[in-house]
């Protein structure tokens, strides 16, 4: 595995490549300090160091035995949590079992009968979580937008549809180009099931459609009954859940592969 190699910035100049052993002795020696610009492979846009896994060589502030990290607010907290490149992999990790727990329990209660938005609420904002730093690794110049508007594109009503191809989709794509590009041979992610999740959304919104049309006006539409057509509904969002999940499981194991090469 080779080694990661940093750039930060010195006064108006680009400093680099370092190792990451280099970097805490320059923080050591004052250097680099907590706003100090820095950048490596996989980043998106330079960076201070205090919002990145660098962040854990930066001194303590003196008096209180804790690092800056501790004393930020408590929203300041969750957005270093989400956006830090610190233990990436534990945290996809924790992020693919929660959307996980949530997308199945949400499918559990369609078929009991409970009709609840909050565990399938919670299971999109971990994926769009997931689709953000996926995204992220993907280099600045393969990209067409920046990973944030990426994923914010994503829960525009009847547009996702079609972004849904270029997120899932390309992004797969662009991830197992990168793959490729930097040797790895042993996992590539499943284009043909994202794409299967990419259709299936279409055809839950359209099935979904049926069902509201035939309950409506069931004189005119009465090709099927409403519980044929909820049946059907049923069964894709079954599958397009199984997509979701084994989707969403090739994300996280394709951007830790990428990270740690």
């Amino acid at each position: 595995m080779s080694q990661v190699m940093w750039y930060y910035q010195r006064q108006q100049d680009r400093a680099g490549p370092v190792t990451e052993t280099e970097i805490a002795e320059l923080i050591g020696q004052g250097v680099i300090n907590s706003s100090t610009l820095v950048w490596r492979e996989g980043m998106g846009d330079w960076q201070e160091v205090r919002h990145t896994d660098l962040y854990r060589y930066l001194p303590a502030k003196p008096g209180t035995g804790q690092s800056m990290l501790s004393n930020r607010s408590f929203i300041g907290n969750i957005r270093e949590y989400l956006g830090s490149e610190h233990d990436m992999p534990r945290k996809l990790k924790l992020w693919f079992a929660i959307f996980m727990i949530s997308l199945s329990s949400s499918l559990v209660l369609i078929v009991l009968g409970v009709v609840s938005w909050v565990p399938e609420i919670v299971a999109n904002m971990f994926s769009l979580l997931i689709l953000y730093h996926l995204w992220k690794v993907i280099p600045e110049e393969k990209r067409y937008t920046s990973p944030l508007v990426t994923v914010l594109l994503l829960i525009v009503p009847l547009f996702n549809l079609v972004w849904n191809f270029f997120c899932y989709y390309a992004g797969a794509g662009k991830v197992n180009q990168e793959l490729e590009l930097r040797n790895i041979k042993d996992f590539k992610v499943n284009t043909i099931m994202v794409l299967g999740h990419c259709i299936l959304e279409i055809v839950l919104l359209l099935v979904g459609m049926l069902v509201y049309l035939v309950m409506l006006d069931p004189e005119h539409f009465n090709f099927a009954t409403p519980e044929q057509l909820s049946m059907v509904l049923m069964s894709v969002y079954f599958l397009d859940v199984l997509c979701r999940i084994y989707i969403m499981r090739y994300f996280v194991i394709g951007i830790v592969k990428m990270r740690e090469n």
